[in-house]
């Protein structure tokens, strides 16, 4: 029998094992981000790579990457959001009135959208959780709701501008050479935490539960590659902006949430089978409420950023946020049916729909094409997501 006719090595199933086991999504999304940032510098110019641009797609996908984070949480407990938009315009309006009318300083201006971002969560949430109503239902008659009450603020009106110091969260940038160091740091203390993980589970008696190094080394590369991303960023214009700093907070929070706290695997367990999560012990309906409440605060740190990034207030901010959110989840890997999903993979689905728009902007190509193709990239998203459902179904 010729060596290639030989059965595998123990070891050599294992490693064959773990990168089955890695989330090709994100490799596929950082593929498709790569191939789209060399079709668009070339059409435009060496002008979409340049590192001014680079620098402003960041900022711009950070209200997205918000978004995208917490609806993460919602889709993975089972549920659905498509009020962000309309709760994100509010925050924004609220944020940036405060100021202009009542002369409110930066610091209560951001508490007030804070409280009311909460008070849209717990409204949303004590519907979906005490009636039993569906959240696509309550969350349908928010997108109305709350788009009407944020016009009876305004009257149709813009409000600008916002405070200088106010200005400063999307507009400023921290000093480069700090920049690298945190960089460095964050990357050392992220690959210290991997290596400590792959030591300590390596200890475990059943041989099934020890970690494959091909496993973890794939898991690394799509966060080492957004690494290299934001170090380019630094170094090559005015340094990180302080806006990729609290989309980076919250990511890290939500993804710790998830994957670290017993809260986190209930809501994994609720989208995975609600009947089961009930059986099992896990009180649906106070999780339910506390994922809504929870993303009522990203609804109002949403609001004070992107009332930051536009200098003020028009009549309809965020406008078209919830689908935008709901695409780069499905694209990021998470499942309509709940029980699937990462903070990662919709960190890197927002980047990516960022540099589509940002792109076709660059381009001079008409706003209307931009929502032709943010349609066909959900249609594309969906089909993805129930393909994937049918292939784990199958294994």
């Amino acid at each position: 029998m010729s060596t290639t006719d030989q059965a595998p090595s123990p070891a050599r199933w294992t490693a064959l094992r773990g990168l089955d086991r890695v989330n090709w999504s994100s490799y596929g999304i950082l593929v498709g981000i790569i191939v789209i940032g060399i079709a668009f510098n070339a059409m435009t110019g060496g002008l979409f790579l340049s590192p001014r641009n680079v620098t402003l797609l960041a900022v711009q996908a950070v209200i997205l990457g918000m978004a995208a984070c917490g609806m993460v949480l919602i889709m993975v407990s089972g549920h659905i959001d498509l009020s962000v938009g309309s709760a994100v315009g509010l925050t924004t309006t609220i944020t940036v009135y405060t100021q202009v009318t009542f002369h409110w300083s930066a610091p209560a201006a951001i508490v007030a959208a804070l409280v009311v971002g909460l008070l849209i969560g717990i409204w949303q949430g004590t519907w979906i959780a005490v009636t039993g109503i569906p959240a696509f239902v309550v969350t349908l008659a928010g997108m109305t709701l709350l788009r009407g009450v944020t016009y009876l603020v305004t009257n149709g009106q813009t409000f600008a501008p916002v405070s200088p110091g106010m200005a400063q969260i999307a507009n400023g940038f921290i000093d480069p050479h700090f920049s690298l160091i945190l960089i460095v740091v964050a990357a050392a203390i992220y690959i210290g935490a991997r290596l400590a993980q792959f030591v300590r589970r390596s200890g475990a008696s059943r041989v099934e539960e020890r970690p494959s190094l091909a496993r973890e080394l794939g898991r690394a590369i799509p966060l080492v590659v957004v690494f290299g991303i934001v170090l380019y960023i630094a170094l090559s214009y005015q340094g990180i902006p302080y806006a990729v700093l609290v989309l980076a907070a919250v990511a890290l929070g939500l993804s710790f949430i998830a994957m670290r706290t017993r809260f986190g695997r209930h809501l994994y367990a609720m989208g995975g089978g609600k009947e089961a999560a009930l059986l099992a012990g896990i009180n649906v309906a106070r999780n339910t409420f506390a994922v809504f409440v929870g993303m009522g605060l990203i609804y109002g740190l949403a609001g004070v950023v992107l009332a930051s990034r536009l200098n003020g207030a028009p009549p309809d901010p965020a406008l078209g946020l919830e689908l935008q959110a709901i695409t780069a989840v499905i694209i990021g890997g998470t499942s309509l049916m709940g029980g699937v999903g990462t903070i990662q993979g919709a960190i890197l689905g927002a980047v990516l729909l960022t540099s589509i728009n940002n792109g076709m902007d660059l381009m001079g190509l008409s706003s209307y094409l931009q929502f032709v193709v943010e349609g066909l990239i959900l249609l594309l998203a969906v089909l993805l997501d129930r393909l994937l459902k049918r292939r784990r179904g199958a294994a």
